[in-house]
């Protein structure tokens, strides 16, 4: 296996003292565990005896066969600064295979807390998605929304009562892995839906309660699935994409962890080899305020971490996102990110003006009250963004569709997996269910739109009582002629709605908690000939 360092994109994160500021254990990536280190044998002994490290240290994760060969080691963090000024072949950005050599294990596994036990690469996703449809035929569906750069596939795993068909029910997303190193993200989509599914954690956590609710499907799985849990499969639909980037979560395994943030759009030396500078940041790509002009926001540097691609939407990894979302319109997204610990609130981008008043920071701040860090000095909150930032999922979904869209960054990147990784899976199930949770308990009106021939139809809804400046025309779904419209707090609303060759319709709405319904029905408008 090629071992590529990122070059001038390297991001090496010294590591000092295995304590936060406040004398914590607040290690968040591999970086802060492991050095990876390329030398002979000859080589490492030397620096065994020159630096005292004891051999239990040291780990030989790549062995090559060739008389007098560069071998591959692991070795605590701590000499990672001494080591690098001894010049002693240091590798910045190794693939991931080298820090987590455990994955070959996992990945020819059949178990699913094998599985569970680590990180996940996409051929192990994919394995866990298949495994969730076979236990749970009736109520779940595995789509392909679309083919990455390279041709891996996008999958997308659907959880409802009747997930072969779209049906007039609320729809949530819950995606993960734009930058494919954040090797935590997918987690927090897998175990979201393996617990609806099966009503208990990815990692075998029981309760007293589990003896009533235990069931049998038709399938033979056993399950604990508690009223609340099935309410969700019975009233909703629940979209799940672990991996958006699939092709950069391959890089940061296979060829250089650094490299895996963007696609594998060959950016750099067109008809090249891959490098890690190559790539498109598909979290740059969304054409909403693509290319805004903000300082920083994205780049439009080929070889730059954050680079943006040629055009908005460009991507086929981008694509197929703006594709499933364009046909379910769902009524809120999560999108999984690492390490800051945060709930973006839409707009995140800085020269982009915010509905007033907007009601995601409501949802916002509750959603971050539910979630668990289980870092020592880091709780969640709710914030509008972490630094300049452009054509991001999040933004361009608020504002097309009215979807209470949310980046949420979860609370680790890539420590040990065992314990910090899975309780940061744990602690953020809570959050995760919470945005379940706030659509019942509103203000929320529910929508149902028809024409004069009582169907559904397409048109432009709006709360007269809110201000909306980034040209948002947010419409009904064109299937079932509904809108799901999240109010920032309860009172008296006047909706109104427009299409052209239609009358406009204006009503006022008392809608003070929970589920509002109203339905409504356009009628034609008056031609020259009548």
């Amino acid at each position: 296996m090629l071992i590529l360092s990122l070059g001038s994109c390297d991001f090496v994160r010294t590591v000092h003292a295995n304590t936060g500021p406040s004398g914590s254990d607040d290690l968040v990536m591999w970086s802060d565990f492991y050095t990876i280190v390329e030398a002979t044998h000859d080589e490492i002994q030397l620096l065994q005896e020159q630096m005292a490290i004891s051999p239990s240290e040291i780990t030989q994760v790549l062995e090559r066969s060739a008389p007098n060969a560069r071998q591959v080691f692991r070795l605590p963090a701590r000499y990672r600064e001494e080591l690098m000024a001894r010049e002693a072949g240091v590798i910045s950005s190794p693939p991931y295979y080298l820090v987590d050599p455990l994955i070959h294990e996992r990945r020819a596994s059949d178990d699913f807390a094998q599985w569970m036990s680590g990180y996940k690469d996409e051929i192990i996703v994919e394995k866990m998605l298949r495994r969730l449809v076979r236990d749970f035929p009736a109520v779940t569906a595995l789509y392909e929304i679309g083919r990455s750069h390279e041709g891996r596939p996008i999958f997308a795993l659907k959880i409802s009562d009747n997930p072969g068909k779209d049906e007039d029910e609320p729809a949530f997303l819950f995606n993960a892995a734009h930058h494919g190193n954040e090797l935590l993200a997918p987690d927090y989509v897998l175990d979201l839906a393996h617990y609806i599914l099966k009503g208990r954690g990815s990692f075998g956590e029981e309760s007293w309660l589990d003896f009533i609710y235990e069931k049998r499907n038709g399938a033979g799985t056993v399950h604990y699935r508690r009223p609340q849990l099935q309410s969700y499969i019975d009233d909703f639909e629940m979209w799940f994409v672990p991996v958006v980037n699939p092709d950069g979560l391959y890089t940061a395994w296979n060829r250089s962890y650094w490299g895996g943030r963007k696609n594998s759009r060959d950016t750099t030396n067109p008809g090249g080899v891959w490098n890690p500078g190559d790539g498109v940041d598909l979290n740059r790509n969304y054409p909403f305020y693509w290319r805004s002009g903000f300082e920083k926001a994205s780049s439009g540097r080929p070889g730059s971490i954050f680079y943006r691609g040629k055009t908005p939407g460009s991507e086929p990894e981008t694509q197929a996102v703006m594709g499933l979302v364009s046909r379910q319109r769902f009524a809120m997204s999560l999108s999984y990110h690492c390490y800051a610990t945060k709930v973006l609130v839409p707009y995140t981008i800085d020269l982009a003006v915010s509905p007033n008043p907007n009601p995601a920071w409501r949802i916002g701040k509750q959603l971050a009250r539910a979630g668990i860090s289980h870092r020592p000095i880091k709780r969640y909150t709710a914030e509008r963004n972490l630094y300049a930032v452009d054509g991001t999922d999040q933004d361009w979904i608020y504002n097309s569709f009215g979807t209470m869209a949310f980046i949420v960054e979860g609370s680790y990147l890539t420590p040990d997996y065992e314990p910090r990784a899975r309780r940061s899976v744990q602690g953020m199930r809570p959050l995760s269910l919470r945005a379940l949770e706030l659509y019942a308990e509103g203000p929320t009106i529910v929508i149902h739109l028809r024409d004069e021939q009582n169907r559904p139809t397409e048109a432009r809804v709006e709360i007269v009582d809110y201000d909306y400046i980034e040209n948002e025309e947010f419409t009904t779904h064109p299937k079932s002629g509904r809108f799901d419209y999240f109010l920032s707090e309860g009172g008296a609303y006047t909706l109104r709605v427009t299409k052209p060759g239609y009358r406009w319709l204006e009503t006022r709405i008392q809608c003070e908690s929970g589920l509002c319904p109203v339905s409504l029905k356009l009628t034609p408008a008056p031609t020259d000939s009548n």
